[in-house]
């Protein structure tokens, strides 16, 4: 085969490919398919020599010995001496540091942006291909990551090269049968190859294209023809559907590689997602040629702006035909979207661009990096109304679920709808309401009126509404109130409508009161009987500082707070026995009328004040003694002078004191009622109520909350007088007279009852023997008794007889018989007087006194008397 002269230049123009043998001899395949040696093949031991590189303008050249799958030794082509040199560097990319590769190194190619000389080969399985770069300048060779190249099958051959933008093609060539063939091409943007660091590589797929076979060389020139090398034979095709096959050349000898420093133009189709309608849109992209598929991509995720899924970019032939298209993917409807595209040329306009989601671009003749865009944009507005509400000291700001907010579209230019179409909607746990606004056109706009339902309890604290337009400009406007306000700028497509209202808690005090039902009387809290007690909880306990206390007034609440309302009771046994907590309701703002105070109890304060009741009903069993005195015989005592005399005793248990009217607090059982007496008084009775009483056996039987009352009624007892009447000698005298005389003056008159019983006497002298007094029911006090009338025959004794009737002394006895002297005989006149007849007179007297006499001996000795 012929060589070249000396210091021929590496050509570049269209037509133009270079192909490295196993030996390490550099090719030149003109364009008319003649292969003419470039050079030698380098000196000394060669394994397999591949990886052949050219950069920009033809130079410079690069290319590795495969010493084995994994290691390669770095060769540079000298263009002034057509000699391979060997740079020196060694490198084994199955090492763990280097790479850890487990596959062939099968390709090479320069970076005809920058330069760079990159090399790698497929992993095991042909499912990854592995990067690596060398630095000439610093002579260090770098791991730059994986790229997945998913394939039909487990085995691939391959190269890669570059285009003038620094993005790397990676072209994957296996055979799926006897008689049909894969070949991918993988597409690294130079953005994502400058952003490499060992890991995971982005790539766009092509579709897979038919192909020759066994392909280990690929190259490009500035017309977009594709040329692939196998064994003896280079084929070129019209990229980018790798269509007219034609045979470059067929005079290799074998061919291990292929190379140009010839940039092919490329097509990418992107996507701008300027917002979502929702989070779930997803996006097909589509590049044909004809009816041939070149690549797909679906967008993912939820980010906003130019998508990192991409059709290519794909080397692509001058002035060939190609059509982009976009479809729905996901939960995209792309009837809420206004779809648009636009194409560029290395970055300038060339009049391809409209409205739609299909477009066909012929590749123009200049232009090497040729991006094509479908940009979308809703024919929505999202709007969020959020509610935050704060406590009343304008602290813990949180999410509100459950409020109820407003938002109302009105169209302003064209027709604007929205979604849902009712005006209010609850907050949902997040505190968001969500509208979306669906618009005819991307030129129609709309008018937004929001507005917030107020609680009771709460004030509107502040608010306002943040618009973000698709061209991430913002405009924030205050909200002046609760009450449904217009926005001052018009809603348009893509605009995210962001409002929040934040309300503050009234502030509210709670004062929880006490009220007792003891033994069915009512008392305030601190007038109840000492030794009943209870102690407030409230939780949270609020303010001032220290326990809460029954009837204070505890600040720092807000109103609908929740809060909880306990007590502890204490009843002292010894003071109350038998008594019980019977009941303990509470009654208040938020309670529907009285309930039981549970110990769980918990209420919503309704108001700015909120006051309740705690009511405890404690059930006792009393005992009441009480005495009723009468003093109806002059007695001066009063119910007190019983005070401790009064009893009530509990089977073997010793009798318990009362004072007169006291209660007091027992258990349930049977008591004996008692008293001590008092001189001068006796008992009339002892009577019960409230509870059963046998009065058979003063007892009274108390059962559970019975409240028994029992009167023990003594009477003053009257007082009684006795004397005796008799003669000198002491035999008793009949036929006295007498009177009694109180201290008022008040007289009694009596005379000598003589009967054979008391029931014969029917005066004040209630003794019936003769000469014997008893006078009884004399009231208390001091009296005299005086003789009105002596007994016949004896003279009467007038001396008043002072006595007293008191409590210590009912009954007075006169000590002493009450004597008289018997009555003189008359004496005779000395001279004058009445002669013999006061002798006559005065012996009659005598015989009439004899009889008398003898008369009353008889009757004595009649009655048994001596």
């Amino acid at each position: 085969m012929p060589s070249v002269p000396a210091q021929a230049m590496i050509a570049c123009a269209p037509g133009n490919v270079y192909s490295i043998t196993s030996a390490g001899q550099l090719r030149h395949v003109t364009p008319d398919g003649t292969a003419t040696n470039v050079g030698t093949v380098p000196s000394g031991a060669i394994t397999q020599f591949n990886g052949l590189g050219i950069g920009t303008g033809g130079g410079p050249v690069y290319a590795y010995d495969r010493t084995n799958s994994t290691t390669a030794t770095f060769y540079q082509f000298n263009t002034a001496t057509d000699t391979w040199s060997s740079l020196g560097l060694t490198y084994n990319t199955a090492l763990t540091a280097n790479g850890g590769f487990n596959g062939s190194l099968v390709a090479g190619a320069v970076d005809l942006k920058t330069g760079a000389y990159f090399f790698g080969g497929f992993v095991s399985g042909a499912q990854q291909f592995k990067l690596w770069r060398y630095n000439p300048s610093a002579r260090t060779v770098t791991f730059m990551g994986t790229v997945n190249t998913p394939g039909a099958g487990t085995s691939a051959n391959g190269d890669i090269a570059f285009d003038s933008a620094g993005n790397l093609f990676i072209v994957r060539n296996e055979n799926r049968t006897a008689t049909e063939v894969e070949t991918k091409i993988f597409s690294v943007t130079d953005v994502a190859l400058a952003a490499a660091n060992g890991g995971a590589i982005p790539a766009a797929a092509g579709s897979s294209m038919r192909t020759v076979a066994r392909v280990t060389g690929v190259a490009f020139d500035s017309t977009g023809k594709g040329y692939l090398g196998a064994g003896n034979v280079i084929t070129s095709y019209d990229t980018p559907g790798w269509n007219n096959p034609s045979t470059f050349t067929n005079q290799l000898t074998g061919t291990s590689d292929l190379a140009s420093c010839s940039s092919p133009a490329t097509i990418t189709l992107e996507k701008d997602v300027k917002t979502r309608v929702n989070p779930g849109d997803q996006f097909n992209l589509e590049l044909n040629q004809g009816t041939v598929s070149l690549g797909t991509a679906t967008t993912t995720g939820t980010a906003n702006g130019v998508q990192s899924e991409r059709v290519g970019p794909l080397p692509v032939a001058r002035n060939a035909t190609i059509r982009l298209s976009e479809t729905a993917a996901g939960t995209t409807d792309l009837s809420r979207y206004a779809s648009s595209y636009s194409c560029t040329a290395d970055g300038n306009p060339i009049g391809i661009s409209g409205t739609g989601t299909s477009a066909a671009i012929t590749i123009p003749a200049t232009g090497n990096e040729i991006v094509c865009q479908f940009s979308n944009s809703p024919l929505t507005a999202n709007v969020t109304i959020n509610k935050k509400t704060q406590n009343a000291q304008g602290g813990n700001e949180q999410n509100a679920s459950g409020w109820t907010v407003g938002a109302a579209t009105t169209a302003t230019a064209g027709t604007a709808t929205q979604a849902p179409a009712a005006t209010t909607q609850q907050t949902d746990a997040q505190g968001n309401a969500k509208w979306t606004l669906n618009f005819g056109s991307a030129s129609s706009r709309a008018n937004l009126a929001v507005r917030e339902v107020q609680r009771s309890g709460f004030a509107f604290q502040g608010g306002s509404c943040r618009i973000t337009r698709l061209d991430g400009t913002t405009q924030t406007i205050t909200l002046n109130g609760a009450d449904s306000q217009t926005l001052s700028s018009a809603i348009q497509p893509g605009d995210q409508v962001d409002c929040g209202y934040v309300n503050r808690q009234s502030t509210a005090s709670v004062t929880v009161n006490k009220a007792w039902d003891i033994d069915s009387e009512r008392f305030a809290n601190g007038s109840q009987p000492a030794g009943i007690s209870a102690t407030l909880m409230l939780d949270p306990a609020g303010q001032p500082a220290g326990d809460p206390e029954f009837g204070q007034t505890r600040t720092g609440f807000a109103v609908n707070d929740t809060v909880r309302i306990g007590e502890t009771t204490t009843i002292d046994a010894q003071k109350f026995p038998g008594c019980t907590l019977k009941s303990k309701t509470i009654s208040g703002p938020g309670i529907d009328g009285t309930v039981p105070l549970t110990d769980d109890f918990s209420t919503k304060l309704p108001g700015a004040a909120n006051t309740y009741t705690v009511t405890n009903t404690v059930e006792c069993q009393t005992l009441t003694i009480t005495k009723n005195v009468e003093n109806d015989n002059g007695g001066t005592l009063t119910a007190a002078d019983w005070n401790q005399r009064l009893f009530a005793k509990q089977g073997t248990n010793p009798a318990v004191p009362y004072d007169s009217g006291e209660k007091k607090y027992v258990t349930t059982g049977s008591y004996v009622i008692s008293e001590n007496s008092l001189p001068g008084y006796e008992q009339v009775s002892i009577r019960c109520t409230g509870a059963t009483y046998d009065e058979s056996t003063k007892t009274v039987t108390i059962a559970a909350g019975q409240n028994a009352q029992c009167i023990v009624a003594n009477a003053d007892s009257s007082g009684t007088v006795s004397w005796e009447k008799v003669n000198e000698s002491g035999a008793p005298l009949e036929g006295s007279e007498w009177t009694i005389s109180d201290a008022a003056g008040n007289e009694i008159p009596l005379d000598d009852c003589v009967a054979t019983s008391a029931e014969g006497c029917s005066g004040r002298d209630v003794d019936p023997e003769a000469g014997q007094f008893r006078v009884e029911y004399l009231d208390w006090g001091d009296y005299t008794l005086v003789e009105t009338k002596a007994p016949a025959g004896y003279v009467l004794d007038e001396t008043p007889r002072p006595f007293t009737i008191s409590r210590d002394r009912l009954d007075f006895a006169f000590e002493e018989p009450i004597a008289n002297e018997q009555a003189s005989s008359p004496e005779l006149p000395f001279t004058g007087g009445i002669g013999t007849t006061g002798y006559i007179i005065g012996g009659v007297v005598l015989l009439l006194g004899g009889a008398a006499g003898a008369i009353w001996q008889y009757r004595r000795r009649a009655h048994g008397r001596s």
